[in-house]
């Protein structure tokens, strides 16, 4: 077994200052006994006081409680306190009879008690004690004839306006969810609701039968029964009888006013005559009301040639007989007849407006012409550069143009290059065998440029470089990684940034690392140092050299299947606390007897997860058990007690274990693991049978329960030693127990360590004994019990305040749970 310190805070410090178990509280120097050294009672009278409450067995009728005598409060306990001969006088309560269990019982049926009795409840109230379901304060159901909530109001009235519904009781109410509408209450106009529930429209305020327009209707006045939509509307009167929109004052209803009554509508019989209206000309009617001639359109001052007039073209007020001619406009300004796009008269009107002749203000110049070459005229108005002899588009270079030959056609800045052929067709200058203008020749052609990007050859061997700009790909370049070309025309894969001799594995390669050079599927991988060297997927494992004691942690075991028989569903889980995965290659598992196996293979378990060790992989068999790594018949788990060792392959480092004890203090259970509360995954705490339990979770199988290759669910302890204990302890008693005092030869600085399993003064017992708070010594002095198992001195803490039940309750529970860390 292992020594260990636990430092653990420890339960609730009520052991008073001074109090000596073995000396200090015989009744010969006690000074707070009622009895002299002569053993005679110190008020004179003769008797004895075996409770030592202060009264002789003549007067104290229970002298085996020091809380039974005379001048004990009486409390309602069933028994005589105070010895007066009444029991449990003026301290009663009153119950009320509670037939249907809802807890209020009837005014009228009551009894005295100290306890409700069966069929009796503490509250009164109850209006139907045969209905469960009302009693006060119940949530009122409406509707269902029924009090529920005892108030005693209508069951009909859910808005307790006074006015039952009308769609539940025929109350009259039109809304009981509202205590402002009932009948007779006030209505107001217009806000959607029939306040006094008579049932009319609340947007119709003149009773015509439509509702509004402010409101969504059609009412364009809701205080004038007489008008409505649909109402006779007389004309020129000013009301909108008929809530029409329109003017009263445009009979037409075209929407100009009359001008007999104000307005500007030259006939108001007529809608298609108004201010408004489109003039239709040379009709005779003036439709647009302005006076003017109805064939005069452009309103020049001339009547159109078409109707007796001499205006020639009456849709343009500025052409006219008076007018000038401006040239070019498509108009005949003067109304003269001739050609407004032949400026030069010779018979072709100008390029510039719909005409062939390119100089309308030439003569000489038109299509009929001759032209003479670099003079500078188009003359005859071919459209063409009188420098572009060759009639590629491109003026010759010896006249300002950019055509380095002005007699070949295909030859100019905008043909197409042909590389290589020594001719420069693009009249760019650049040498013919730079096809990409990077400065350097094609290597086929004594240059040093690997891919010129145009050549049918280089295509071929470089598909990817057509986005490239020219100077990309050369001896110069900076290379490009991953982009499928050779930029610095090294000859090396692009894949490979790192030289390393394997392409990235985000392009097809197998290299993970493609930063660095020390890392490839030929490297050799370091144990968990972060870094996946040898590119398999996985950071190196420990070996179990590495690791240490308590590094591995027996966590569960399964010693006692159900339905499936030991041989096949055995197994137990250990869990990595390393800080780094572990092959577990080589460990060797074993008891105190001859079982042993050893873990042959890589067994690779991850920083913090769990493995398991069983008697057979096969789910079939073993009730669907998890079982990483099967041991066969080498060992067993005894259904009693049993040991399991965990060392590294050469017995040098035992990194845990558990000697489970049959049931003694580990739980022991057919077809339930044994479950170590996940608080205590620590290769100490797991030697005590206090922080296991059995298992929490539910099925693995069809059969068995356990949560194997999981992390364990809580055991579900209440208490703790360290969160519950020892801080009451350490408020309670510095200066006598904790704090350097050790008062009674005890110091509880570390509570848990101090009275878990150590003897006290009294032979066979221990201050704390996990799993029986009745034979633990110190639970005992805390509930003044420790006389009858042998223990002396007084009821701790020393002449109280002594704990109350809930304190003392959470000492007991805490105890009977195995006293946990």
């Amino acid at each position: 077994m292992f020594t260990r310190t636990l430092a653990i805070l420890s339960l609730l410090a009520i052991v008073a200052c001074g109090d000596k178990d073995t000396t200090d509280d015989s009744t010969t120097t006690d000074d707070t006994s009622t009895t002299d050294d002569t053993g005679t009672d110190d008020t004179g009278t003769e008797g004895t006081d075996a409770d030592n409450d202060g009264f002789n067995d003549d007067v104290d009728c229970d002298d085996t409680d020091p809380a039974i005598n005379p001048d004990a409060a009486e409390v309602c306990d069933e028994v005589d306190n105070n010895c007066d001969g009444s029991i449990d006088e003026g301290v009663t309560s009153t119950f009320y009879a509670d037939s249907d269990g809802d807890g209020y019982g009837v005014d009228d049926d009551t009894t005295e008690a100290c306890e409700a009795p069966t069929g009796y409840s503490a509250t009164a109230g109850d209006c139907d004690d045969g209905d469960a379901s009302a009693y006060p304060g119940a949530t009122e159901v409406w509707y269902d004839g029924t009090d529920g909530d005892c108030d005693g109001g209508s069951d009909y009235d859910a808005d307790a306006d006074g006015y039952d519904s009308d769609e539940e009781n025929n109350g009259g109410d039109c809304d009981d969810a509202d205590a402002s509408i009932y009948p007779g209450a006030a209505d107001t106009w217009y806000d959607g609701i029939d306040s006094d529930c008579a049932g009319d429209n609340d947007y119709d305020a003149d009773a015509d039968g439509y509702d509004s327009d402010a409101y969504g209707g059609e009412d364009c006045d809701d205080d004038e029964p007489t008008t409505y939509p649909g109402a006779t509307d007389t004309v020129y009167d000013g009301v909108d009888s008929d809530c029409a929109g329109d003017s009263d004052y445009d009979f037409d209803g075209d929407g100009y006013d009359s001008d007999s009554f104000g307005g500007t509508d030259c006939a108001d019989t007529d809608t298609s005559v108004n201010p408004g209206a489109t003039e239709v000309w040379y009709d005779g009617t003036d439709q647009d009301c302005d006076g003017a001639s109805d064939y005069d359109a452009d309103a020049d001052g001339y009547d159109s040639d078409a109707y007796s007039g001499d205006d020639c073209d009456d849709a343009d007020s500025a052409v006219n007989p008076g007018a000038a001619e401006t040239w070019y406009d498509g108009a005949d300004g003067d109304c003269d007849g001739g050609s407004d796009y032949d400026a030069d008269a010779d018979g072709e009107d100008s390029d510039s407006y719909g005409g062939v002749d390119c100089d309308d203000t030439d003569s000489s110049v038109n299509t009929s012409a001759t032209d003479t070459w670099y003079d500078g005229v188009d003359s005859d108005c071919d459209g063409a550069s009188d420098y572009d002899a060759d009639a590629d588009g491109y003026d010759s270079d010896s006249y300002s143009g950019a055509d380095c030959d002005d007699t070949d056609s295909a030859v100019n800045p905008d043909a197409t290059e042909v590389w290589y052929d020594g001719t420069d067709q693009d009249c760019d200058g650049a040498s013919d065998y730079d096809a990409d203008e990077d400065g350097e020749d094609h290597v086929a052609y004594s240059g040093t440029d690997c891919h010129e990007g145009t050549s049918a050859d280089d295509t071929a061997t470089y598909p990817n470089d057509g986005g490239l700009n020219p100077d990309e790909i050369n001896s110069s370049a900076t290379e490009t990684w991953y982009d499928g070309t050779d930029q610095d025309c090294d000859g090396s894969s692009d894949y490979d940034a790192d030289a390393d001799g394997e392409d990235s594995d985000e392009y097809g390669g197998v290299d993970c690392d493609d930063s660095d050079a020390t890392i490839n599927t030929s490297a050799t991988d370091i144990a968990q140092d972060g870094l996946d060297q040898d590119c398999d997927g996985l950071d190196a494992a420990w070996g179990l050299g590495d690791i240490g004691a308590g590094d591995l942690v027996i966590t569960e075991f399964m010693q006692n299947p159900a339905t499936v028989s030991d041989s096949d569903g055995e197994w137990f889980e250990v869990v990595n606390l390393s800080g780094g995965a572990v092959d577990l290659d080589g460990l060797i598992a074993l008891d105190s007897g001859t079982n042993v196996f050893v873990v042959s293979g890589e067994l690779r378990v991850e920083d913090g997860e769990y493995v398991v060790f069983g008697k057979s992989a096969n789910t079939a068999i073993n009730d669907n058990a998890p079982v990483d790594y099967a041991f066969g018949t080498s060992m067993s788990l005894g259904n009693g007690a049993d040991e399991i060792y965990l060392y590294d392959g050469t017995l040098s480092v035992l990194f845990d274990l558990v000697e489970y004890d049959g049931g003694d203090t580990f739980p022991d259970g057919n077809g339930y693991s044994a479950s170590l509360d996940p608080l205590y995954e620590d290769e100490a705490y797991n030697d005590y049978g206090y922080d296991w339990c059995l298992t929490p979770d539910g099925l693995y199988g069809a059969y068995n329960y356990g949560s194997p290759g999981s992390q364990n669910s809580s055991c579900g302890f209440s208490y703790s030693a360290e969160a519950d204990i020892q801080p009451f302890i350490d408020s309670h008693c510095s200066g006598c127990h904790t704090n350097s005092g050790s008062s009674g030869g005890l110091n509880m600085d570390d509570f848990w360590a101090a009275t878990v399993l150590q003897a006290s003064s009294v032979s066979g017992y221990n201050y704390v004994e996990p799993g029986d708070a009745s034979s633990s010594y110190l639970y005992r002095k805390l509930a003044g019990t420790h006389a009858a198992i042998g223990g002396t001195g007084q009821q701790m803490p020393r002449g109280g305040p002594y704990l109350s039940s809930s304190e003392l309750a959470m000492f007991e529970d805490w105890i009977d749970e195995g006293a946990q860390h």
